[in-house]
């Protein structure tokens, strides 16, 4: 079995595998004024990440195992 690494910072693109739907501004999280942290999203697409990293399209249909 070939084991495949990844790790990305999410950001504000919505062609980006890792991206923030809700929370975050120029790639970062910060606190509000009164020290609350504000409600932060962010959508992983998984198969497009496996297909990027495996160089070929994988199918949204099919069932993957990650670790």
């Amino acid at each position: 079995m070939a084991v495949h690494y990844m790790s990305r910072r999410a950001s504000e693109s919505q062609n980006d595998w890792c991206n923030f739907i809700d929370g975050g501004a120029n790639a970062d999280i910060d606190l509000d004024n009164d020290g609350v942290m504000p409600t932060t999203r962010i959508l992983v697409d998984l198969t497009q990440a496996l297909s990027q990293r495996l160089g070929r399209q994988l199918s949204m249909m099919s069932t993957y195992k990650v670790d």
